[in-house]
């Protein structure tokens, strides 16, 4: 049986002629009936691509949130009116069968989509104009483009609402929840990674800079500035994936000066290093294993 829409009727031993709802029945089958359960084996749920990131310079990343690894390859994205098999794309990161819980970062350039409007639907067939073959969608800087009535059609969107535009250098990042506007937020690209999400995204125009190294740490890192003549100090803090403030310091902040940082207490994992000084600021990412 196939269908659209919600259906009523569709009980545990009900009749198919009981069955409301937009659906079609395929030839007759022979149901054989055991209520022991011994002879069904039991399945996990199949692979669940999403759209994970939108990346101003034409990447998306997918993600997958089932339990089984997925072959997207013959799935499609969309920006209305442009269409691209995913099998053609190029590879930025990732693989094509993506694993649960991994990702897959592509080149989709051709899509022509920008930071200021656009769409991007993923397809399973190419059948775009069917609900039952939209998977994901997202639009940004307006509302009612290409697909959008068929992605509300879905029940994966709301009419009239849509996603503020970007900055260009920036991305859509979704936050794991839900299929609103309201569960997408600008930020630092980070393909094939969690998404960057619960700390200020955007990159303080500072006079001042500084890196890490090394980068990934296990146990110590320094922390070199440049660009900051004379000497002040400034308030590092640390923060986790999730926004948590992990660690805060005050370190010196001046051309060339090395700060020696003890994280042998952090978990393996992304973090986030900020530093404020002299009503500037500056962040960067760097890996703990």
């Amino acid at each position: 049986m196939s269908s659209e829409g919600n259906l009523q009727g569709d009980t545990i031993g009900g009749n198919t002629s009981d069955i409301t709802g937009c659906h079609a029945l395929s030839n007759s089958i022979t149901v054989t009936r055991d209520d022991s359960g011994e002879s069904c084996p039991s399945q996990n749920l199949l692979g669940v691509p999403i759209i994970n990131e939108v990346n101003s310079n034409g990447n998306v990343e997918l993600k997958n949130v089932g339990n089984d690894t997925i072959d997207v390859s013959p799935f499609f994205l969309c920006n209305f009116p442009n269409y691209m098999l995913i099998d053609s794309a190029s590879i930025i990161c990732g693989s094509k069968q993506i694993a649960p819980g991994e990702y897959v970062t592509i080149d989709a350039s051709l899509l022509n989509y920008g930071p200021d409007d656009g769409e991007i639907g993923l397809y399973k067939d190419d059948v775009f104009s069917q609900a039952s073959s939209i998977l994901d969608y997202l639009e940004w800087g307006s509302t009612g483009h290409g697909r959008s009535v068929v992605a509300v059609n879905a029940e994966i969107w709301t009419m009239g609402t849509f996603i503020e535009a970007f900055s260009n250098g920036m991305s859509l990042l979704y936050d794991g929840e839900g299929d609103d506007s309201t569960d997408w937020i600008e930020g630092n690209s980070s393909d094939c990674e969690e998404n960057i999400l619960g700390i200020i995204q955007e990159q303080d125009h500072s006079k001042f800079s500084f890196s890490i190294s090394p980068n990934p740490v296990s146990e110590f890192a320094t922390l070199t500035f440049s660009n900051k003549e004379d000497a002040t100090r400034g308030l590092m803090y640390i923060y986790d994936q999730s926004g948590a403030l992990r660690m805060e310091s005050i370190v010196a902040v001046e051309d060339g000066v090395e700060n020696q940082i003890n994280l042998s207490h952090l978990e393996q994992g992304v973090y986030f290093i900020k530093v404020f000084s002299s009503e500037q600021s500056y962040y960067d990412k760097f890996i703990v294993h």
